[in-house]
């Protein structure tokens, strides 16, 4: 079965996600740029304070048994 010439246009055509075919796509596309590295930076911002505040954590020692009777709180 042969092609007809407005099929091979339109197979020729190739669709992108990071190269915006209009400007509404491009406008589209900074939004996203925009949003994926503000995402980044907040990540980036809390897995850094996790990370300073368990290593800042005080550690246990062996005369620092866990406290395990019971609070009182329960029914």
């Amino acid at each position: 079965m042969a092609a007809t010439p407005s099929q091979a246009v339109s197979v020729a055509v190739r669709q992108d996600a990071l190269q915006p075919g209009g400007v509404q796509a491009e406008h589209i596309l900074h939004l996203w740029n925009g949003t994926l590295i503000l995402c980044t930076l907040v990540f980036v911002l809390v897995a850094g304070a996790v990370l300073i505040a368990l290593w800042r954590a005080p550690r246990g020692s062996a005369h620092n048994a866990p406290d395990l009777a019971p609070d009182g709180r329960a029914g």
